[in-house]
């Protein structure tokens, strides 16, 4: 019977890929994000850097020609596709956004103009151990160590890249290092690369680094879901984009994340996971710069906000995206956890609440928030890819979606989207 299973398994794996692994629904990659206007209209709460402004061109642009005297104090590029190119544009002295937009609309190559958005931090909470009284309790919902004994099988996989973008992981932690590429590690956070060990370790991220790499069977700590049996499926690239680094008070701009999405996607990372941001405004350039990652084969994992809304947010909600509701576990099994945005624009769910994870300094702790589920479907992404390196991010994120399990009302449902990542089926 095993014999079978084995053969089964590997004729499936073969067919789907023979095949393009096409869904009904299809899956083969999207074209990048298309402007519904050139610039948006600027609301009184908005928050953005005061003198600068990004805009996004068609290929025939470039830097000299987006100098503007009297507008544009520096023009440097951000970002560039076969479609496009972003730039971030620092404004002379005494004018404002508002004009800056108006005289960037006007030349024929640029797309769309915007502000240089301010994206928040999104919040965690602090977790207990799981009433169930099983310390990483994700395994057993995600069926994380059967997915494991399913990839022995295949001698041929391949060790996956995650980027984790947001604040500096802690490289050096001993359930950590071995699962590090410190080599591609670095912080953009000033405009330009440098060294991680140039900012502060930040707890939020290490604990997120840890949900899908800590170390397997070392003895110590927790494990990580991407790790695998022989810790030879995951590598994390630590990209921090926070100025100071830190969990309190770091701040995080578009044009920063647009530079690490297209950083991470020319480090061959297949996975890219973003567990911050609470913006619920339409931040099109950073959609477009999530929509060419993805068109570049990185899986685009975010952690919606938990702010109990239904939203539209950036940059979770974005098609391109996988968009991760929180999920708690109760004696009736698994529910959303209630601080955790739902709705129409959310994809996929996964547990996120009281998880126990890697912390700096070598420690550890317990966590709860969708910054906490996000890294769950991260890592299965992982093994995916480390499976089927040939499959597309389209593809990847179809089959997530697809062999999720289902929960609540039948098929798609508000409270938890398509259901539970579940690392095996996938």
């Amino acid at each position: 019977m095993k014999t079978f299973k084995l053969f089964v398994t590997c004729a499936l794996s073969l067919s789907l890929c023979l095949t393009g692994f096409a869904f009904p629904d299809s899956a083969q990659q999207v074209a990048s994000y298309r402007f519904s206007s050139r610039r948006p209209v600027i609301e009184k709460d908005d928050k953005f850097v005061e003198d600068e402004v990004i805009v996004v061109t068609d290929v025939s642009a470039d830097e000299e020609s987006l100098q503007m005297a009297g507008i544009s104090k520096d023009v440097s590029l951000l970002m560039s596709d076969a479609e496009s190119e972003t730039y971030r544009i620092s404004l002379c002295d005494e004018i404002d956004v508002e004009r800056a937009l108006d005289a960037y609309v006007e030349i024929p190559a640029v797309l769309y103009a915007q502000p240089n958005y301010q994206i928040e931090q999104d919040g965690m909470l602090l977790g207990s151990e799981q009433t169930s009284g099983v310390r990483q309790w994700q395994h057993e919902v995600l069926h994380t160590k059967e997915a494991w004994e399913l990839m022995d099988r295949v001698p041929s996989r391949q060790c996956v890249k995650v980027a984790v973008i947001e604040g500096a992981v802690d490289i050096n932690h001993p359930d950590l290092k071995e699962n590090i590429d410190t080599e591609n590690s670095c912080s953009l956070a000033n405009g330009y690369k440098e060294s991680i060990t140039t900012v502060a370790a930040n707890d939020h991220s290490t604990h997120v680094a840890g949900i899908i790499a800590a170390v397997s069977d070392n003895n110590i700590g927790t494990e990580g879901i991407a790790c695998g049996t022989n810790n030879d499926c995951v590598k994390i690239v630590s990209v921090n984009v926070y100025k100071n680094g830190s969990d309190a008070g770091g701040s995080v701009t578009a044009d920063v994340i647009i530079s690490a999405l297209q950083y991470a996607v020319k480090c061959g990372c297949r996975v890219i996971n973003m567990s911050f941001g609470v913006g619920y405004i339409k931040n099109q350039a950073l959609e477009n710069a999530i929509a060419s990652a993805f068109n570049s084969g990185a899986v685009v994992v975010c952690a919606a906000p938990n702010n109990h809304s239904t939203q539209y947010a950036v940059p979770s909600d974005v098609e391109q995206s996988i968009s991760v509701i929180d999920l708690a576990y109760s004696g009736n099994g698994l529910s959303r956890q209630p601080d955790s945005d739902y709705g129409q624009y959310k994809d996929i769910s996964a547990p996120g609440t009281s998880i126990y994870s890697t912390k700096t300094g070598g420690t550890y702790g317990y966590y709860t928030g969708t910054s906490m589920a996000a890294p769950m479907v991260s890592g299965a992404a992982a093994l995916v890819c480390s499976t089927n390196p040939g499959l597309t991010s389209a593809q990847v994120r179809r089959l997530l979606i697809w062999t999720a399990r289902d929960l609540g009302a039948p098929g798609w449902d508000n409270d938890t989207a398509a259901g539970c990542v579940d690392a095996y089926q996938a």
